[in-house]
């Protein structure tokens, strides 16, 4: 989708009693009480006193909010656009007979399709549900402070305040560091010093350099693994843009002369899981979705490299999880990445195997492992073992309210994801796996976010999910889940991550 914005000012004014304490001098005549013919009833003398005053004010708040309207323009543009560049790798397909450029123009072609029948729902419809939906659920949020923290009224209108409940946008506005991997063609491999990483990995079989770089995929149209397609990005130094210049692609020729000089000759190259573009659209879908749970997220950025070979090729589970591990046999997993590489804490002690470097262990602490709760983070990989899966999620609570769809609980948490076609409905995958951060489990139907389509986690087909697609947009999270992200917020997050100082989980 195409991201033409015009960012304008908006001015919202909100009106907010606050009380307004004040000390104030006051002074009187004080005289002694005498008989009315005393000749000394007529001395008096004055008496100064400072008073605490409380007045309640009414304070107009006006908050410049930049927002980005883009919708009605940019969808519009993001069709023709996604209409044309289809139309021309169609072209280009049949006349070179290229599967991947055949692949690339039907995901285009389905792209604009599919944002074409959702034109009406996400321009007009979708705000309208979106805002009672938010009005619904501050309600609800403030009900669920009342009943937790009825006890202790300052904490209440703390949360109250920090949520924006009664004035303001409401939300809880928090960052998710956001981490892109890459490989380098210069690092040295911590197992044979001097001797490029990248190749000797190669070299062992343990990647295929041509396919990290994207030059082999099987790109196959009827097949479920021919769509399994991540677009990595292999860029030659300078790896950002210079003046008016672009970083230039790698080439096929190019990387065999690195491969077959041992990494020796060649142009110093990185290889990204996903360039800048693709990843600020999945950030733009994440923001979007993620107010109908009334979270505000914000993206912080960082490219993150990688060395090890078990974390190019990223496990779901880990083999010999805990701390009692050989670190030889070890298979990593998620869990390695977030504690070992990303520094996330664990509930429980854990081993890290570094990759050719002596193990470390992690000492496990369930408060900070919680107080991390409140820093999401989430990383862009390469690409997963298990080809049917597009992102993964580790939550550190687990869920009860899902039957067979239970989150099991993680001794860290964070997400991942790939960058994958077709756009449309790939570019959901981040949020998606955010959702079961937060404690959602999978649905069924298309026309919801939390939708996996896999055997055991539901369907993608019901009855409802076509209409519900088009009045809403696209896919949607709805109000039972917002509900749910805020009871997981509320229970499991401590005070510290709100700003208060106070050393509780709620």
């Amino acid at each position: 989708m195409a991201m033409l914005c015009t960012t304008i000012t908006e001015w919202i004014e909100d009106e907010i009693s606050k009380p307004i304490e004040q000390w104030e001098e006051e002074r009187y005549e004080k005289c002694k009480k005498r008989p009315w013919w005393h000749p000394l009833r007529w001395l008096c003398w004055f008496v100064t006193r400072l008073v605490k005053v409380i007045r309640w004010i009414v304070v107009t708040v006006v908050t410049a909010v930049v927002t980005v309207v883009c919708h009605a323009i940019a969808d519009v543009l993001g069709i023709i656009l996604d209409a044309f560049i289809g139309i021309v790798l169609l072209l280009v397909a049949l006349i070179t007979w290229d599967k991947c450029a055949l692949q690339a123009a039907l995901a285009h072609l389905g792209n604009a399709v599919g944002a074409a029948l959702n034109l009406i729902g996400d321009v007009l419809i979708r705000p309208i549900i979106q805002r009672i939906q938010l009005y619904r659920l501050s309600n609800y949020v403030e009900e669920q402070i009342n009943e937790k923290f009825g006890s202790r009224p300052e904490v209440a209108e703390a949360l109250k305040e920090r949520f924006n409940v009664n004035y303001g946008a409401f939300g809880y506005r928090l960052t998710c560091r956001l981490y892109r991997m890459y490989v380098d063609s210069a690092t040295s491999s911590p197992t044979e010093p001097g001797v490029a990483n990248l190749y000797t990995l190669h070299r062992d079989g343990l990647i295929n350099l041509y396919d990290l770089a994207g030059f082999d995929q099987d790109c196959a149209i009827f097949s479920e693994k021919g769509w399994y397609r991540p677009r990595h990005q292999a860029l030659i130094s300078p790896f950002v843009p210079v003046g008016q210049n672009s970083p230039q692609r790698l080439s096929r020729d190019q990387l065999t002369e690195y491969i077959e000089s041992a990494g020796v000759r060649g142009p110093h190259f990185r290889i990204y899981s996903i360039s800048p573009w693709n990843l600020g659209m999945r950030e733009r879908a994440a923001s979007e979705k993620g107010r109908q749970l009334g979270l505000r997220i914000s993206f912080k950025r960082e490219d993150k490299e990688v060395i090890d070979p078990q974390f190019i090729n990223y496990n779901r589970f880990p083999i010999n999880l805990g701390a009692d591990v050989d670190c030889s046999t070890k298979q990593k997993g998620q869990m390695d990445y977030l504690i070992c590489e990303l520094g996330r804490r664990p509930k429980s002690d854990f081993t890290c195997c570094p990759y050719g470097q002596q193990p470390q262990m992690i000492t496990g602490s369930p408060d900070e492992a919680r107080a991390e709760l409140c820093s999401p983070v989430a990383v862009a990989v390469f690409g997963f073992i298990d080809k049917t899966s597009r992102g993964l999620a580790s939550n550190l609570i687990g869920t009860t309210h899902c039957g067979d769809r239970n989150l099991s609980a993680s001794i860290a948490s964070g997400v991942s994801f790939i960058d994958d076609i077709p756009d449309e409905m790939r570019k959901y995958v981040l949020i998606h796996e955010l959702g079961h951060y937060y404690g959602l489990c999978h649905v069924d139907g298309f026309d919801r976010m939390m939708v996996s389509g896999k055997g055991d986690q539901g369907s993608l087909w019901t009855g409802d999910a076509i209409p519900n697609t088009l009045l809403h947009g696209g896919p949607r999270f709805i109000f039972r889940e917002s509900q749910r992200v805020w009871d997981f917020i509320l229970t499991n997050f401590p005070l510290s991550c709100f700003g208060i100082e106070e050393d509780i989980i709620l």
